[in-house]
């Protein structure tokens, strides 16, 4: 392609395309795909210590989901330690997901 974008899609209006060398363009798209990827903790090395099985570890997740809607850092840190939790016997997993899943007072 010669860097330019075919007319049909600019609406008839020619666009130059910058793209970056190809060396570079390489590393940032490894970047980018590492940025879609990141999470904050990786709680899942914890789940397995903990002897919770991935089917426990979705509903724990999916539970703990509707307390942190929109923020992936708060809800990875709670699933984080409730699995710390599991693994260090300080409660039990279905006390957990039951404690997660009773209605909060607000």
């Amino acid at each position: 392609m010669s860097g330019k974008r075919p007319p049909a899609a600019t609406g008839g209006v020619e666009n130059t395309v910058l793209s970056p060398a190809p060396a570079v363009a390489g590393r940032l798209s490894h970047i980018v795909i590492l940025m879609l990827n990141m999470s904050h903790f990786n709680f899942t090395p914890v789940a397995k210590e903990a002897g919770i099985p991935p089917d426990k570890l979705r509903e724990l997740c999916a539970v703990i989901r509707r307390d942190f809607p929109a923020d992936d850092m708060l809800y990875e840190l709670h699933v984080l330690r409730a699995c710390m939790a599991v693994r260090d016997g300080l409660i039990g997993l279905d006390d957990v997901l039951q404690t997660e899943s009773e209605p909060r007072a607000v």
